[in-house]
């Protein structure tokens, strides 16, 4: 009788075991799901930029009064769509009202062989460290003169596909990566007689990309890279672009960093091709004749940036980049920056002051902006 009573508590104990280990197995079956449901809602952000702005150029109709201005609404959606790949989305709301897709793209980050990553759609190019960086992220506010002017306001990007492959090189982390791309910041208006008749290039673009990152020390790393860029703009020409650039970052911790950063960009073009137009804009073209030359044109850009107790930073930009009429008109920029972070990294202001060597005007003038720029989500305007 006794060893039945035993039995049948032990048979009452294993049972209660077996149904908590169900339950448990249960809970966690549901967590997963859960959590593979969540995994697939991307984060959805809002960034604002309002600006305002002052200058003394006498040939700029908007001088010596304080303007202001929303320069842009940024609707960034982005999230993993599976373990192997993520989707991008990044969309401009224009002061006049307009929008306009910035970035759409697909990026397969693993599961590919050799380590290899493809990233397709519309895109910023990997030129360079800033073309890849949306306006907001800039601490020195504006664009670098050489790339407004070679690449325009919004940027290098095309329509393209683009293959990234890790190199074994060491303790050295080296990168190539190739792009076919689609050409369209290659596209120009032909005008005749007043009339314009839109033109596309006869080709595909292409583009290549060299980089490497090494650890100099505990707290200091280097980066360095090259890219070339190259496309037909019309037929019997070709278009190369191309460039260099150097980071130097020491960041002991969160509360400090000090960056410098150095980008050299190069533009051989035929001289009745203007510059590119925005996407869904075209520039001007005006042919001398049949036969085509070409010009060459430089320009440099750099700054150093110092962050100290984590949300304040202050630092000093200068550019250089030659003109597009001749090979000895110049055009430079020389400021000093500050930033302060009111409320950690979702909120920005920050101070240029610039003395500058205009390119619409070619007039010497003393500029000031003051950016506050905001972020409703997770894709902030500055990471600490």
């Amino acid at each position: 009788m006794c060893h039945s009573r035993n039995r049948y508590h032990l048979g009452v104990t294993v049972t209660r075991k077996f149904i908590l280990l169900g339950a448990c197995v249960v809970a966690l079956a549901h967590a997963a799901t859960a959590h593979a449901q969540s995994s697939i809602n991307p984060d959805i952000s809002l960034i604002g930029d309002v600006r305002a702005h002052w200058n003394n150029n006498e040939l700029d109709g908007s001088s010596d009064r304080l303007n202001l201005d929303l320069e842009e609404g940024e609707l960034a959606i982005q999230g993993y769509l599976n373990p192997y790949s993520r989707g991008d989305v990044f969309l401009a709301f224009l002061p006049d009202g307009g929008a306009e897709i910035e970035e759409l793209y697909i990026t397969f980050t693993r599961g590919l062989p050799l380590g290899m990553s493809v990233k397709a759609g519309q895109y910023l190019l990997d030129f360079g460290k800033i073309n890849m960086l949306h306006p907001h992220a800039y601490s020195f506010i504006v664009r670098p003169l050489a790339s407004d002017m070679f690449f325009g306001d919004e940027g290098l990007r095309d329509v393209g596909v683009k293959v990234s492959l890790p190199i074994p090189t060491g303790n050295i982390a080296t990168t190539i990566s190739a792009d076919v791309l689609k050409g369209g910041f290659l596209a120009s208006e032909e005008a005749d007689g007043g009339t314009a008749e839109a033109g596309t290039p006869n080709e595909r673009a292409f583009a290549g990309r060299w980089s490497s990152f090494v650890t100099l020390g505990e707290f200091t790393s280097l980066s360095l890279g090259a890219t070339t860029v190259t496309g037909v703009p019309e037929e019997g020409t070709r278009r190369w672009i191309w460039g260099g650039d150097v980071k130097l970052r020491w960041k002991p911790d969160r509360y400090r960093s000090f960056t410098v950063i150095g980008e050299y960009f190069g533009n051989r073009q035929p001289i009745d091709v203007l510059e590119p137009a925005p996407p869904g804009q075209s520039a001007g073209l005006s042919h001398a004749g049949e036969e085509h030359e070409y010009l060459n044109r430089h320009g440099v850009f750099g700054y150093i940036d110092y962050q100290f107790r984590q949300r304040f930073n202050t630092g000093a930009m200068g550019d250089w980049v030659q003109g597009s009429e001749s090979e000895t008109e110049t055009f430079w920029r020389a400021g000093a920056f500050a930033g302060f972070a009111p409320v950690e990294e979702t909120s920005l202001l920050r101070l240029l002051v610039a003395y500058n060597k205009d390119v619409a005007t070619d007039q010497e003038y003393w500029s000031g902006i003051l950016q506050l720029v905001f972020s409703l989500g997770p894709h902030k305007p500055h990471a600490f």
